[in-house]
């Protein structure tokens, strides 16, 4: 018998939060969450629990905004309505999706967004945020 399986790309970014950068994309996630580094492509070196207390994910909603750049946990977007008034919001995950997307805003076409910066590179924009989700 053939099996039917479907295999769903995760998508993430990696934030070293002690150094303050962003890590490159040869970190990789098993299904248990744990994290690995793979060097040279042939074998991976499981991070250590101190290491990755250092280091934050942050998914991919696999959504893109109006400049076709894909949004991710943490990101600040700008959203303006077919009025222009202007609100920034921070994404973020929950049990029931990603705040602040919800069904009528992501095919409303009078909502647009852009990503405008991210939590980590644009502190000062955290205080912006509107608390309203």
């Amino acid at each position: 018998m053939e099996e039917n399986t479907m295999t769903l790309e995760v998508k993430f970014k990696v934030r070293d939060i002690k150094r303050n950068k962003w890590i490159s994309p040869n970190i990789h996630l098993d299904y248990s969450g744990l994290l690995f580094w793979s060097i040279g492509g042939i074998h991976d070196v499981l991070l250590t629990r101190e290491e990755q207390k250092e280091l934050v994910v942050l998914l991919s909603t696999r959504l893109k905004d109006e400049l076709d750049k894909e949004i991710y946990e943490g990101d600040i977007l700008q959203w303006h309505d077919s009025k222009n008034v202007k609100t920034l919001w921070e994404v973020k995950a929950t049990d029931s999706g990603w705040n602040p997307f919800i069904d009528d805003m992501q095919t409303d076409s009078s909502w647009h967004y852009r990503i405008i910066g991210n939590i980590y590179d644009n502190p000062e924009l955290v205080e912006l945020v509107s608390k309203d989700y």
